[in-house]
């Protein structure tokens, strides 16, 4: 199995950011494979530009709302969190399951796309706004929603222009291999001619 990073969520904002990373300046895309249960209406945050401390947080981060079936641009400035831009997306969202997503920020263009696991990755951005006044912070992951489980099995950053780096495509429904009883049998054999056992001399 994938090694996974599993986010539970208690009372108020809990964030978990990149130091490696570092503050954000200039164009930086970040990029989720995630999902959850117990949701309750919000299903992750996602996003960047996150710093301030207990009760003044801030971020613009890209959520999901369960409800709505819709996908968010959100700003978090202060504690206090408003919607910059929503769009319904084309298919329904699910308690455990994988979905693909990817917000970018290019000048003061920001910009999201969200996929489930498996399906094209889609051509245009769905949802996307001006943010002309949030800078620095760094990325990471956040949530507010006391007994929401995230689970989160790649998270990837690019900066300075640079694309992010997102999953390989069987990370977490790897493919099978195509195998006949004839081919284990051979590469049984294979193993077998490869590897030899130490005797025991007196």
């Amino acid at each position: 199995m994938p090694t996974r990073l599993q986010f539970l969520t208690g009372s108020g904002v809990r964030g978990l950011v990149s130091d490696s990373v570092g503050e954000l300046y200039g164009d930086t895309e970040i990029f989720g494979l995630v999902r959850g249960n117990e949701i309750h209406r919000t299903m992750f945050e996602l996003g960047f530009h996150m710093s301030g401390s207990p009760g003044s947080e801030n971020g613009i981060y890209v959520d999901a709302q369960m409800n709505t079936n819709e996908v968010r641009i959100m700003q978090r400035r202060g504690g206090s969190t408003s919607a910059l831009e929503t769009a319904e997306l084309p298919f329904t969202l699910e308690e455990d399951e994988w979905y693909r997503v990817l917000l970018k920020r290019q000048a003061e263009s920001v910009q999201v796309k969200m996929w489930p696991d498996g399906a094209e990755e889609p051509a245009d951005w769905q949802a996307v706004t001006i943010q002309s006044n949030m800078f620095g912070g760094k990325a990471g992951i956040s949530h507010s929603t006391p007994g929401n489980v995230n689970e989160y099995a790649y998270v990837g950053v690019g900066i300075g222009g640079l694309e992010a780096p997102q999953a390989p495509d069987d990370l977490v429904n790897p493919v099978d291999p195509d195998l006949t009883a004839e081919d284990i049998r051979a590469l049984c054999l294979t193993y077998k001619r490869q590897v030899t056992l130490p005797t025991n001399e007196s």
